[in-house]
């Protein structure tokens, strides 16, 4: 396994906050009708992290448009990469209540203890469906240790 250096890591923290954010205000949001979904799809199939990347961004900025991506974006929450992971709970979650087939892949991220990619997956499942949440209980996230 390769070292993080310490401007990866700042990056990918910095990024996933970004999204973060992103993702808990949604109202008025307009979302990319002109996303190829179908070509997005495919992407998350190559083998180079970049173009993997890209689709998960593009999916995400098409939202609930991209709803026929759910079953490819769960497969990719499977990923090598921590921020492929992030960046594919992120378009789940902007995909909102159509994408709640992918929870319980979302909750098995949520207790992978990948700290890059769980917060994405929390957020994902509360903009998918936040009743689910419960479930989806994160002792040493939502606790201050005793």
């Amino acid at each position: 396994m390769k070292p993080v250096n310490a401007y990866s890591l700042a990056l990918v923290c910095g990024l996933v906050g970004m999204l973060f954010v992103a993702g808990c205000s949604r109202q008025g949001e307009q979302f990319d009708r002109t996303v190829d979904v179908s070509a997005m799809i495919q992407q998350l199939q190559s083998s180079d992290e970049q173009d993997r990347i890209n689709a998960c961004i593009a999916l995400g900025s098409a939202g609930p448009h991209a709803a026929k991506a759910v079953p490819a974006l769960a497969e990719t929450l499977s990923d090598q990469s921590s921020l492929v992971k992030s960046l594919a709970a992120y378009a789940l979650g902007q995909i909102g209540p159509q994408a709640a087939s992918a929870i319980p892949q979302l909750k098995v991220l949520l207790g992978s203890g990948d700290p890059e990619a769980t917060p994405s997956a929390l957020n994902a499942i509360r903009l998918i469906d936040a009743s689910a949440l419960p479930d989806a209980y994160i002792p040493n996230v939502t606790t201050a240790p005793q």
